[in-house]
Order: C-alpha cells, then structure tokens, then sequence
C-alpha cells in the first residue's frame, strides 16, 4: 500500500493545521491514555478547508480509540484541500492527552485530481 505520513498532531482546544492532501481516503492512528478513551469518551473534530480562503467544506467527529480509523473525505479539486483538527471542548476531550498520527493513501482511486498543483500553506493559515 502507498501510505504516506503527513505528521503527528496533539490536539489543543484550537484548530491546528495538519497538512496539504492529496488523497481522500485518510488513515488516524491514536495513541495516548486508552483507559481514559474508554471510560470518558473524549472527541476531537477533524476538517477539510478549501482554499487559501479557508473555506471549510466537511467536518467529521473523532472518538480516539485503541484502534486506527479510516476517514473518506469528498474533497473539492478546485483549490487545494488540507486538514485541521481539534478537541471538542467538553472536560473530558479537554483533559484527554493523546496524539494523531495522520496519514493519506497516495495510490487510485483516492488521489485528487487538481486542475493545478497545489500551493504550499503558507503562514496565513
């Protein structure tokens, strides 16, 4: 499989910036307390922002968990896409202390099929 990296976010109560995607088919890997994912059941939320506007296009919930998670995304190829993520801000998401691995399958049919090559986020996101 073509699976490729595209960073470990720990998230906060404010959305943090993962990366540029290329593909709409998403892997997340939690790790952290899983007894606390259990018992209290803290969420996060992750978003997929059009443009250099910020236009946000989808939202998705996230339970952490023991377990990887796949996540289909129906990006817009007009514009580049990339993720965001944060926690739902509730005390038990708040207090939960875990970290993402985020990463995108780089192979047909997930690949997004930009009209041009995707600009580099920039210090304005």
């Amino acid at each position: 499989m073509s699976w490729q990296t595209l960073g470990t976010v720990t998230p906060t109560s404010e959305w943090l910036p993962i990366a540029l995607i290329q593909s709409s088919l998403i892997k997340l890997t939690y790790s952290g307390d899983s007894a606390w994912f259990e018992k209290f059941q803290p969420r996060a939320y992750i978003r997929l922002m059009v443009g250099d506007d910020g236009v946000t296009h989808e939202w998705r919930t996230l339970w952490p968990k023991d377990t990887q998670e796949l996540v289909i995304l129906t990006p817009i190829a007009i514009d580049f896409n990339y993720l965001e993520i944060r926690k739902r801000r509730d005390p038990y998401s708040l207090n939960a202390a875990y970290s993402v691995i985020v990463e995108e399958f780089l192979a047909e049919p997930y690949l997004i099929q930009y009209a041009t090559q995707p600009v580099a986020v920039g210090a304005g996101i």
